[in-house]
């Protein structure tokens, strides 16, 4: 296993076969990398206000799940976004949009597929049980 300094996300780490099924998380970088056999693939964990400023920063070339974070830390919401439509998703969450969610704080994961981000929503609402989200997912 070695260190590799990637581009605009830090560091990640490149790993053999024998990693095929685990996560590792470098904090300090807040970047998650999947390991699959030849290929690594870098993840971003980012967080900004809950406004259409914040909203604007964030990456929307890749899935994410969400979470709707209060001024104290406590998660209000949990959610998933497909790729090209981060953006347009979180901002219907904001005051006047169809599906309003409160929160001082966005918290977003980038992750590899649709279908991962809604396995790690749904593991996480069963896990937390958000106060907004519908708790039959």
């Amino acid at each position: 296993m070695m260190i590799k300094s990637e581009g605009l996300l830090g560091k990640h780490l490149v790993c053999s076969s024998f990693f095929f099924r685990y996560r590792c998380k470098l904090i300090a970088w807040k970047v998650y990398a999947y390991f699959k056999i030849g290929k690594v693939v870098t993840m971003a964990k980012k967080t900004v206000n809950n406004n259409i400023k914040g909203i604007g920063k964030l990456p929307d070339n890749k899935p994410v799940v969400y979470q709707y974070k209060t001024p104290g830390g406590k998660i209000n919401y949990i959610g998933a976004a497909k790729k090209g439509r981060v953006q347009d998703r979180l901002g219907e969450h904001l005051p006047g949009g169809k599906d309003y969610v409160p929160g001082a704080k966005i918290q977003i994961q980038q992750v590899g597929s649709i279908a991962e981000a809604r396995k790690i929503e749904a593991a996480a609402i069963k896990r937390t049980q958000p106060k907004h989200n519908e708790q039959s997912k």
